[in-house]
This record gives structure tokens, C-alpha cells and sequence, in this order.
């Protein structure tokens, strides 16, 4: 594969007639309950369009990838790109995992006002989460703060003080087959917290 930037989530673009290998991605052992890798299979058999490549692959992380699809998807209705203004200072919900931890790494190298927010919980092991953090501190410009958003006075504590300009709600009880163990998780890191972010973000003109 050539070398490529990609998003964090990427974007994923597919030409219609391939779509039906879905289903072929699923009876060759890729379960529905993991994106990344139905994403990797349809990457390795068919045109996916998330990184530039001509005629058939695009990044979607920068303007000429976008007006290329744009071009030739010309259905497709995304936001258009504005220059990230690093004097923003912006709260970063579930700070210590993967996508959150990168977002923050990137969003401090930009220069920008970067608060963690998440609760580290134990889905899997939290000293993966702590080494994350640990880096992220070290980076002038990051604060972190340990809280649920099931929490709804933390989470109004956490608004009241912190005068954000943009908000990224990435915290979220990940996996699917969990939830079948344990259903109150989900409830409360996905609907309700999710509820108390945007309430707070209704309260707090963000």
C-alpha cells in the first residue's frame, strides 16, 4: 500500500457494485460487531475510496482528496473545511483511549487548549490508559480530568469551569458482544452520558 494519512475515523467510500461483497466480507469470517475489520477486508478486495490514490482511493484528511470526491461523488454532503483555530480550547471525551489520545496528541502539536476527560474504566487494561495520559501530560497546554458522564453534576462542574469552544465526544463503552454481559454500561456511557453532553453542551453555548 502507498504511504497515506488517514483520518481518525476515516471516512470509507465504496462504488455501489461493491457493496454486496459485504456479505462475501461476513461469510469469510469478519464479524459485524468489528467495522475496523470489515473495513480492512473491503480495503484488501475492492476500491475503497479513504486514501488518494488515482482513480479510485482518497484521503479524505485534506482539501485536494476532498474536492477530488466531491468531484466524482458529487451526491456525497459533507461539511466544508475550515482551518482548525488553535486559540479554541476544546474538551476531549474519553481522552485515554486510542482515537481519543491521538485527537489530543494532534490538537496540543496544533497548539491549541486541550482538557481530557474519561474514567478510565477497566474494559481493558488501564495501564494502557495511564501510559496514554502520562504522555499527554508531559505536553504543555493538557489538563485531564477523571469523571463519568453518567455523572451529570460532574459533567455540569466540568462545562460550568472549563469555558470550552468545542467540544469531542469520543468516551463510549466500546464493544458489542459486552453488551449482552453487561447492558447497564452501555445505558449509562452511551445514552445517558452521551444525554448529559449534550445538555450540557445546550447550557454551555458551544
Amino acid at each position: 500500500q502507498p504511504p497515506s494519512h488517514w483520518c481518525v475515523p476515516p471516512f470509507y467510500f465504496y462504488k455501489k457494485e461493491d457493496i454486496a461483497r459485504l456479505d462475501e466480507a461476513i461469510a469469510d469470517g469478519c464479524g459485524t460487531d468489528s467495522p475496523g475489520a470489515l473495513a480492512a477486508w473491503m480495503s484488501a478486495h475492492t476500491a475503497v475510496n479513504a486514501m488518494e490514490m488515482p482513480g479510485a482511493r482518497y484521503d479524505i484528511g485534506n482539501l485536494k482528496s476532498y474536492q477530488a470526491v466531491m468531484k466524482n461523488y458529487g451526491g456525497i454532503n459533507m461539511a466544508k473545511f475550515r482551518p482548525f483555530d488553535p486559540s479554541k480550547k476544546v474538551l476531549v471525551t474519553g481522552a485515554a483511549g486510542f482515537i481519543g489520545f491521538h485527537l489530543c496528541s494532534r490538537l496540543l502539536e496544533l497548539g491549541a487548549t486541550v482538557v481530557g476527560f474519561d474514567n478510565i474504566n477497566n474494559y481493558y487494561d488501564v495501564t494502557l490508559k495511564y501510559a496514554r495520559l502520562d504522555i499527554l501530560k508531559k505536553q504543555p497546554g493538557f489538563t485531564f480530568v477523571k469523571g463519568d458522564l453518567a455523572d451529570g453534576e460532574a459533567v455540569e462542574r466540568l462545562f460550568a469551569e472549563g469555558n470550552f469552544d468545542i467540544v469531542v465526544n469520543l468516551a463510549a463503552q466500546a464493544g458489542v458482544r459486552y453488551s449482552i454481559e453487561n447492558p447497564r454500561a452501555y445505558i449509562d456511557s452511551n445514552v445517558i452520558g452521551f444525554f448529559n453532553i449534550l445538555e450540557a453542551c445546550r447550557h454551555y453555548p458551544v
